[in-house]
């Protein structure tokens, strides 16, 4: 699903907007492919799988794909308010440093 996000904001200049939890309202998974929705999704839930900061990898992805909207590669995650950092670790916690914590209690790394 994550390849599908990609494709669907290299070739939807509208859905370059969206978070990654956001899609379903908008848009549904047909064929493999995101299309958009005949009618509005406004009882729609989009679902991220949780991940604790142990794992790192996916946690900093989360993190991102929760923050950052319009990303159309997985080279393209780690860039933050025009900043390209090395990793997702770092784009991650350049995320929660500026104060946009994507979930209330969450473990401090």
């Amino acid at each position: 699903m994550l390849d599908a996000y990609f494709e669907l904001n290299r070739d939807d200049v509208n859905a370059r907007t969206l978070l990654y939890q956001d899609v379903p309202r908008h848009y549904v998974m047909q064929g493999g492919r995101w299309v958009p929705r005949r009618h509005g999704g406004a009882t729609t839930i989009g679902r991220m799988c949780m991940v604790g900061p142990k794992d790192e990898g996916g946690y900093f992805l989360r993190v991102l794909l929760a923050h950052v909207p319009g990303v159309q590669s997985d080279d393209e995650l780690p860039t933050v308010d025009g900043q390209v950092w090395a990793t997702h670790r770092e784009a991650g916690a350049t995320v929660r440093v500026a104060g946009r914590r994507h979930e209330v209690g969450c473990v401090p790394f």
